[in-house]
C-alpha cells in the first residue's frame, strides 16, 4: 500500500509540474520560431495576443491529456491494489488506461482551444473573410488518408484480436471496443478538422487573416497528429492481443506501431515549416 501511495503522489507531483510548465507565456524566441514556421512577419502589436492564444491552446491540450492520463492510471492502480487476482481492470474501466485515450484527450483539448478562440481586441465591424478555405490548405492530404486506413485496419483486426491465444484468456470485449473506438476517433478527427476550417474568419486585413490562418493551422496539425497517434496505439493494441509470443512478426509490428504513434504525436503535431496554400488577394470582408 505504501508503494501505491508513493506512486500516486509521484504522479500527482509530476502532473502538477507539467501544468505549471505549460502555463507559462511563450517567450520571444518561441514566438519567432512559430512565426518562421508559417513564414509570418509577426507585428509587434499582434505578439501579446498570439502568445496568449498559443499559451491557451497548450494549456487546454495538456489538460485534455492530463485528465485522461490521471483517471486511467488512477483506475489501474486502484484496481491492482484491491483486486489481486485480476491485475487489469475490466471493460469499460480499462479504456482510459490505454495511450490511445490519452492522445484522444489531447486532441479534444486542441479542438476546444481552436473552436473557442476569439479575434483580438473588441470587434469593430461584423465582418467575415470571403477567401475560400479548404482542409488541404492547412493539412497534407496524406495525413487524413493514413488515419482512415489505420482505422479500417484496426477494425479489420478485431476478429483476430478477439480470438483465443494459447496462454491467454480471450478479451473479445476489448477487441470490439478497440475497433469501435478506432472508427469513432477517425470520425471525431474528421468532424473536428472540418469544423476548424469552416469557422468564420472575422478579420479585416491580410495580416490578421495570415495570423488567423497560422493559429488555425497549428490547431489542425495538433489535432490530426494526435488522432493518428491514437489510432496507431489502438492498432498496436490489436496486434499485441493477437500474438502469443513477443518474437512473432505481429509482435514486432506491435512495437513498431507504438513507435510510430509516439513519433506522430511528437512530430506531426508540430510541422517544421508549413505555408498556408491559398492566396489573400481575392475576396475580403463582407
Amino acid at each position: 500500500m505504501l508503494g501505491l501511495s508513493l506512486a500516486l503522489a509521484t504522479g500527482a507531483v509530476t502532473l502538477a509540474l507539467l501544468l505549471c510548465w505549460v502555463a507559462r507565456t511563450p517567450g520571444p524566441g518561441e514566438l519567432a520560431r512559430w512565426a518562421a514556421r508559417y513564414e509570418l512577419d509577426l507585428q509587434r502589436g499582434d505578439r501579446p495576443w498570439v502568445a496568449r492564444e498559443l499559451r491557451r491552446g497548450r494549456v487546454l491540450r495538456t489538460l485534455g491529456f492530463a485528465v485522461t492520463f490521471a483517471i486511467g492510471v488512477g483506475i489501474a492502480f486502484w484496481w491492482g491494489g484491491t483486486h489481486h487476482l485480476s491485475p487489469s481492470p475490466p471493460f469499460p474501466l480499462s479504456i482510459l488506461g490505454n495511450p490511445a485515450a490519452w492522445a484522444t484527450g489531447y486532441l479534444v483539448g486542441a479542438t476546444a482551444a481552436e473552436l473557442t478562440r476569439r479575434r483580438p481586441g473588441a470587434p469593430r465591424v461584423r465582418a467575415a473573410a470571403l477567401v475560400p478555405r479548404r482542409l488541404g490548405d492547412y493539412l497534407p492530404a496524406w495525413m487524413l488518408w493514413i488515419e482512415r486506413a489505420v482505422a479500417l485496419v484496426v477494425l479489420g483486426f478485431t476478429p483476430l484480436a478477439g480470438r483465443t491465444v494459447p496462454g491467454r484468456s480471450p478479451r473479445v470485449d476489448l477487441a470490439i471496443a478497440a475497433g469501435v473506438a478506432a472508427v469513432g476517433i477517425a470520425a471525431m478527427v474528421e468532424v473536428a478538422l472540418r469544423s476548424m476550417v469552416g469557422r468564420p474568419q472575422p478579420v479585416a486585413s491580410p495580416d490578421e487573416l495570415a495570423v488567423d490562418d497560422a493559429l488555425r493551422s497549428t490547431a489542425i496539425h495538433r489535432t490530426a497528429g494526435a488522432g493518428l497517434a491514437a489510432l496507431l496505439f489502438l492498432l498496436g493494441r490489436q496486434l499485441g492481443s493477437s500474438v502469443s509470443r513477443p518474437w512473432e512478426f505481429a509482435g514486432l509490428v506491435y512495437l513498431l506501431c507504438y513507435g510510430l504513434a509516439i513519433g506522430a504525436w511528437k512530430d506531426l503535431t508540430v510541422p517544421l515549416r508549413w505555408r498556408i496554400r491559398r492566396a489573400y488577394g481575392s475576396g475580403g470582408p463582407a
